[in-house]
């Protein structure tokens, strides 16, 4: 009696050693957010729920994803992203003077507005209204975040490790299951 119950210390002491997975390359992530830009929040998950994505992938900022390598479920980490690990810096060249004509209906238009349209290629695209005059609108179609520091208050939810069902990088939902195998 005394060895077993020496066995199943031991075995629980073991228990709470047990290493949590980690975030590694190719781990699938769940994780909640606060995004801070100019002390003002801009973003969360907040009734969304956590965010998904693959660690080694594209489907977050590269600055994020870096400094979210090593973590546990549970963890709690405050993240500043540059903008060059972010969505870069402001291109001066992305600013584009429009004919006030080219918009079916300028009326109301306000500096700081976006705007949706289609290029000469139609090819759609978004931007921002940066100056309007009598005769143009500048439009700016950088990523409205370029050129920012970027402040994420981040808590890990689940990892799920390679290999594991996880969704390939760059995709954010797992591969179809190969009939047979398994």
């Amino acid at each position: 009696m005394r060895i077993t119950l020496g066995v199943i210390a031991l075995a629980l002491v073991f228990a709470g050693c047990a290493k949590k997975p980690e975030i590694q390359d190719g781990s699938t992530v769940k994780f909640n957010y606060v995004l801070t830009v100019d002390g003002a929040v801009v973003d969360s998950s907040g009734t969304r729920g956590p965010m998904s994505y693959v660690q080694g992938g594209t489907d977050i900022i590269k600055g994020l994803q870096q400094q979210m390598l090593g973590l546990h479920v549970g963890d709690k980490k405050a993240i500043t992203v540059a903008p060059d690990d972010g969505y870069g810096p402001v291109h001066p060249e992305a600013m584009r003077n429009v004919p006030r004509m080219a918009f079916n209906d300028a009326t109301g238009l306000k500096v700081g507005d976006m705007v949706r349209g289609n290029g000469g290629n139609g090819q759609q695209f978004a931007a921002r209204v940066a100056e309007i005059t009598a005769d143009s609108i500048k439009l700016d179609m950088n990523h409205p975040l370029a050129g920012k520091t970027l402040h994420f208050d981040v808590t890990v939810v689940e990892i799920t490790p390679p290999g594991k069902g996880e969704a390939a990088p760059g995709t954010t939902t797992p591969p179809p299951a190969t009939p047979g195998k398994g």
